[in-house]
């Protein structure tokens, strides 16, 4: 298999992201594709339950925008949905089921999808099923494309061209308007290229999903793909079970996680004494900055054998800049980001001060499309000869690396997920007996939300005045603090 892989992604000659999944199957069709807790999918049969899918949505005559709507469950029914509406030359929008109702609404409003994904537990998903009703959206199930034919799977065809549009994706925010992120498949063949040959994925590999289909998990699964390799649905209820967690990673044989930094954290955390990290070969830190307790943690319990590496890469900006964690230098270095070497990219302003601050602008083939305006008008805001600004900054290292120094804007990123702190801070000031309140994140990484109001507003009183605001799943983990704001850090 050596061999055959190193032929086939040397001279590999996909024109779409999807044409991974089909050259794969073509080249070893009795390799699993993808694996669950419980179940298993071979490249042969995932391939075909795709191919099902997409005739379903072909068939939708009156289909305006070619665009699925999927509540993002990690589960190989998704999988097959996903990579079917790719063959089907359809566009696919996944959304995290833990977004705020009035999110969900907005990005049904913003993209207008033709279809929407049944649920496999529509009582799970209760927002967004009835966003789907609210808005008459169409049904469609995966739960019927068991192959009944036996197509040979180098006639299945792909609908898809380099120019159609790959995914709508939605920064993770679980406050602020979701924007609607745009990607054609030509960006997504070029990110998912750089990904399998800049981490040096071979053909043993085993990738392990732990993000959600609304992030990172489908990248992940295609670079699987290109590889013809496994991919693992990693169960979200092992997160926070440690040795349930390193069980399931060593009896599927993942050697490879991409994770944000907090998800690691909880699962560290429920370690215990006994438990062993799995023999694994790599663990890619992305979507935050890695706090000094959460690299107290990987020094107790990860092995040096484990590669550490902080990849930037954001919904716009899918591959950017990665740096090599040194666990035994200073804490400021985990957060170094060298340059990707064939990333065109401009540091603003261009001067070598080690104290100054400094844009850091994009552009290239690993660069989004745009945002969707409305359903039919993509924009990308341009800093200047066709770079886009994310919004970060950086301070330059005397090595010539970066080191991530925070958002020009009040935005906050907490767990992986972008917070409009104003928003926070308002449903804090909406009670009548709170003067003011203040937003951030602490060193240790915990969302605080510090408050000054008379000493008869207690704590646990304003928590469950926020369990009734737009953004209860906040008011269960924000540490309140209730101070003057006079002696908060901020000053």
């Amino acid at each position: 298999m050596s061999e055959d892989f190193s032929r086939k992604f040397a001279n590999n000659a996909a024109a779409t992201a999807i044409d991974y999944l089909t050259d794969s199957a073509c080249a070893f069709p009795d390799a699993v594709a993808l694996r669950d807790r419980s179940s298993s999918i071979t490249y042969a049969e995932l391939t075909r339950q795709a191919d099902a899918f997409s005739k379903k949505l072909r068939d939708c005559a009156d289909a305006e925008r070619r665009r699925l709507l999927i509540s993002s469950e990690k589960m190989i029914e998704t999988a097959v949905a996903i990579c079917g509406t790719m063959l089907a030359g359809w566009t696919v929008a996944c959304i995290d089921r833990k977004q705020p109702q009035a999110n969900i609404e907005h990005v049904i409003e913003t993209i207008r999808p033709d279809l929407a994904l049944c649920c496999a537990d529509p009582a799970a998903n209760a927002s967004f099923e009835g966003a789907v009703s609210r808005h008459r959206i169409q049904r469609v199930a995966c739960s019927d494309t068991t192959s009944r034919e036996t197509p040979a799977l180098n006639q299945i065809v792909s609908y898809a061209d380099p120019e159609t549009l790959y995914s709508i994706a939605f920064p993770s925010g679980t406050t602020g308007r979701p924007k609607a992120a745009a990607t054609r498949h030509r960006t997504w063949l070029n990110v998912i290229d750089r990904y399998v040959r800049d981490f040096q994925f071979g053909p043993d590999e085993v990738i392990g999903l732990q993000s959600s289909f609304a992030y990172d998990a489908i990248m992940d699964m295609m670079s699987a793909f290109a590889l013809g390799a496994p991919a693992v649905l990693i169960p979200d209820d092992l997160y926070d079970d440690g040795p349930a967690w390193a069980a399931f990673v060593r009896r599927t044989g993942v050697t490879s996680i991409m994770l944000v930094p907090a998800a690691l954290r909880f699962t560290l955390m429920s370690f215990t004494p006994a438990t062993r990290f799995p023999p694994m070969r790599r663990l890619i830190f992305t979507g935050d900055r890695i706090t000094p307790y959460e690299m107290d943690l990987v020094r107790r319990y990860v092995p040096r054998s484990v590669q550490l590496t902080n990849l930037y890469a954001t919904t716009e900006v899918f591959y950017a800049l990665r740096g090599e964690i040194d666990r035994d230098a200073p804490k400021s270095t985990a957060r170094l980001f060298p340059p990707t070497p064939d990333m065109d990219h401009r540091v603003v302003p261009e001067d070598n001060s080690p104290l100054a601050d400094h844009a850091l602008l994009f552009r290239g083939d690993c660069v989004f499309e745009g945002y969707l305006d409305d359903p039919d008008v993509i924009t990308r805001p341009d800093a200047g000869d066709g770079y886009f600004d994310n919004g970060d900054y950086f301070r330059r290292t005397p090595d010539g690396g970066l080191i991530l120094r925070g958002r020009k804007d009040r935005r906050i990123k907490w767990q992986g997920f972008r917070i409009e702190p104003a928003e926070i801070e308002g449903a804090a000031e909406s009670h009548p007996d709170v003067i003011e309140a203040r937003c951030e994140v602490d060193p240790a990484g915990r969302l605080v939300l510090t408050f000054d109001a008379p000493d008869r507003v207690s704590e646990e009183e304003l928590r469950n005045f926020l369990r009734k605001g737009a953004h209860p799943d906040l008011a269960e983990h924000v540490v309140l603090a209730h101070n003057s704001l006079s002696a908060n850090v901020r000053g």
